[in-house]
C-alpha cells in the first residue's frame, strides 16, 4: 500500500494551499498562520471536526496548541517536538508574505515581511522534508535598486539558502488560468528537492499531470474559464435580494443554483454560500461605475488618462471582461469592477475567481480600513492572499507523482542507468 504523503503549511493564510493539497490526497499535519482572523477561517474549515468538509482536515498533533502562531514563536516553544518530526514529513509548503515584493502595490525594500522567508528556511533546516514548495508573487524575482547598485533578488537568496541546506531548487513562473482557475494570477512557484531524493526536474511531469487534471474538470489543455462562467449565478439582475445574515444594513443575493460547469463543481450542492454581502455604494459611486461600464475597455487596467477622467486616485482598477479570466485578485476590494453591474465584487465572488469551493466559509470582518489595514487580515485580504486551491491541487498531484517515481538506484538492474542532475541557474523560467 502506498503510504500517505504529509505536509506542513507555513504562512498558511486562510488555507488555499492546504485545501488544494488535501484535495490531491496529501495529509496536512498542521498549518502555521499568525493572523487571528485568517486562522479562524483556516481552523473552521480544516481543523474543527464539526465543520471540516468530508476528507479535508489537518491531523493536528496533540502537542501543538490550536492557535495562531508566528513561525519563530513555534520554533522557540516547540523545538524538541519539531526535531522529532525529522524524517517523518514529506513536504514543507507555504507562501511567506509578499506585500513588500508585489508589483500591484508599493514595493518596499525595508518591509520586514520581506525577510520572513528566513523563518521558512529555518524550519526546513530543522525538519528536513523531502521536498519544499514555496509560492510568491513574481516581484520576488526582481531585485530592489539601492542607489546605483541593484540588490540580489529575494528569489535568488532563497535558492542560495536552500542550496546551503542541501536542496536543489526548481523555480517556475506559473499562471493560475492554466489550471482551470477563472483568474490569470501570475505566481513564482519554487520546488526544492533534497539532494538524496532527486529524480530530475519535478516540472518535467507538470504538463502530463495538468492535462489529466483539466480533463477531470471537463476542460481541454488550452481552455480558460471566464469571469462570467464563474460568477453569473451571483448576479443581482433577476435575483431576489435578502438581508445579509452577518452585517446589519447590508443585502445579499438569495442563492438559487449554479448555472455553469465551473459553478457546479465549486458549489457541490452547497445551498447557501457565505460571504455574499453586497457592497453598499453611494449614488455618486454607482453612477460613476455605470459610466465606466458604458465607455471603458474590459479586462485591462485603466490608464492614467482614464483614471483622471473619472476622478480616480487609485493606481490600479480593472473592469472585468466577462469572457476572459479575471486579473489577479488582490487584497483591496475596490481593485475590480463587475463586468455587468456597477459595483465591486463580493467576498464570495472573489473566492469563486480564486477557485474556492462554496462550502469553504470565511471568518472575521469583511474589510478593515485606515491604519489597521497593514496589520489586519479581513475576509477580502484572506482571499486575495490565498493560493488558488485548484492550482495547488494540480501541483499536489505533480509532487505526488514525482515522489512516486523510482530513483536511479531503485530501478531494476536491467533498466538502471546513470543519471546526472544539474542544478538549474537561479532564475525563473516560463512554464
Amino acid at each position: 500500500m502506498k503510504r500517505e504523503t504529509t505536509f506542513i503549511d507555513l504562512f498558511a493564510g486562510c488555507g488555499g494551499l492546504s485545501l488544494g493539497l488535501m484535495a490531491a490526497g496529501w495529509k496536512g499535519l498542521f498549518g502555521v498562520e499568525c493572523h487571528p482572523e485568517a486562522f479562524k477561517t483556516l481552523s473552521h474549515n480544516l481543523l474543527d471536526a464539526s465543520t471540516s468538509h468530508e476528507r479535508n482536515g489537518y491531523q493536528w498533533p496533540a502537542w501543538l496548541e490550536k492557535q495562531a502562531w508566528f513561525v519563530s514563536e513555534l520554533i522557540d516553544k516547540h523545538k524538541t517536538q519539531l526535531d522529532g518530526l525529522r524524517g517523518h514529513v514529506d513536504a514543507i509548503v507555504g507562501g511567506p508574505p509578499c506585500q513588500g515584493f508585489s508589483m500591484a502595490g508599493k514595493r518596499q525594500q525595508d518591509d520586514v515581511r520581506n525577510q520572513l522567508y528566513r523563518e521558512y528556511l529555518r524550519l526546513v533546516g530543522i525538519i528536513r522534508p523531502r521536498i519544499v514548495l514555496l509560492e510568491n508573487v513574481k516581484g520576488i524575482t526582481t531585485g530592489f535598486s539601492a542607489g546605483s547598485k541593484r540588490k540580489k533578488p529575494t528569489s535568488d537568496q532563497i535558492l542560495d539558502g536552500l542550496a546551503k541546506l542541501g536542496y536543489v531548487g526548481f523555480p517556475r513562473c506559473l499562471s493560475s488560468a492554466n489550471f482551470g482557475v477563472a483568474q490569470r494570477r501570475q505566481r513564482f512557484v519554487l520546488v526544492g528537492v533534497r539532494e538524496d531524493c532527486l529524480r530530475g526536474d519535478p516540472y518535467a511531469l507538470l504538463e502530463e499531470v495538468r492535462v489529466d487534471f483539466l480533463k477531470g474538470l471537463g476542460l481541454k489543455p488550452n481552455d480558460q474559464v471566464g469571469a462570467r462562467a464563474a460568477l453569473s449565478d451571483l448576479e443581482i439582475e433577476g435575483a431576489t435580494l435578502e438581508d445579509s445574515p452577518d452585517t446589519r444594513g447590508f443585502q445579499q443575493v438569495k442563492y438559487k443554483k449554479p448555472k455553469t460547469a465551473y459553478q457546479k463543481v465549486l458549489n457541490a450542492g452547497t445551498s447557501t454560500p457565505d460571504s455574499l454581502r453586497l457592497p453598499r455604494h453611494g449614488k455618486e459611486v454607482s453612477a460613476r461605475n455605470r459610466r465606466m461600464l458604458r465607455t471603458l475597455r474590459r479586462g485591462v487596467s485603466l490608464s492614467p488618462v482614464e483614471r483622471a477622467k473619472f476622478g480616480l486616485n487609485k493606481a490600479h482598477l480593472v473592469i472585468l471582461d466577462p469572457d476572459k479570466p479575471a486579473p489577479t485578485i488582490t487584497t483591496l476590494p475596490d481593485d475590480l469592477i463587475h463586468y455587468s453591474e456597477p459595483r465591486i465584487l463580493t467576498v464570495r465572488e472573489c473566492a469563486r475567481l480564486q477557485s474556492f469551493p462554496d462550502w469553504f466559509s470565511f471568518r472575521g470582518p469583511y474589510t478593515t480600513g485606515g491604519t489597521q489595514r497593514r496589520h489586519s487580515c479581513p475576509r477580502y485580504t484572506q482571499v486575495g492572499n490565498a493560493v488558488p486551491p485548484r492550482m495547488a491541487e494540480c501541483l499536489g498531484h505533480m509532487l505526488d507523482a514525482y515522489l512516486s517515481t523510482p530513483q536511479p538506484n531503485e530501478l531494476p538492474s536491467a533498466t538502471r542507468r546513470e543519471t546526472t542532475v544539474e542544478t538549474p541557474p537561479p532564475a525563473v523560467v516560463p512554464a
